[in-house]
């Protein structure tokens, strides 16, 4: 689909906008911002801003967390995880490609 491989599109116009026409004033959205990197519950906000304020919130410690990292890291590479943990195969044009974890 075309809107998502955009980088970038106008907000609520899913089959185009004529300028001359249009009363309403147009947003210019950039959809790896607005997808990928903002945060879902407070539009506008980036996410490293909500981990960090959620961080500060319940007192993590930059040590906890990449102590927790590294627990998670152990027990993937352990197969802990191996029952819930699969590998996601997208297809290319060269052949399908399996992506695993660990």
């Amino acid at each position: 689909m075309l809107s998502e491989m955009a980088c970038a599109r106008l907000r609520k116009s899913r089959f185009g906008r004529d300028p001359l026409r249009s009363k309403q004033k147009a947003a210019i959205v950039d959809t790896m911002m607005m997808d990928g990197l903002e945060d879902a519950y407070t539009p506008g906000t980036p996410m490293d801003a909500f981990a960090q304020d959620r961080a500060e919130d319940y007192q993590f410690t930059r040590a906890m967390q990449d102590a927790h990292s590294e627990r998670a890291r152990e027990a993937i590479s352990t197969g802990m995880f191996a029952a819930e943990i699969v590998g996601v195969e997208v297809k290319t044009r060269y052949g399908p490609v399996v992506f695993n974890v660990g």
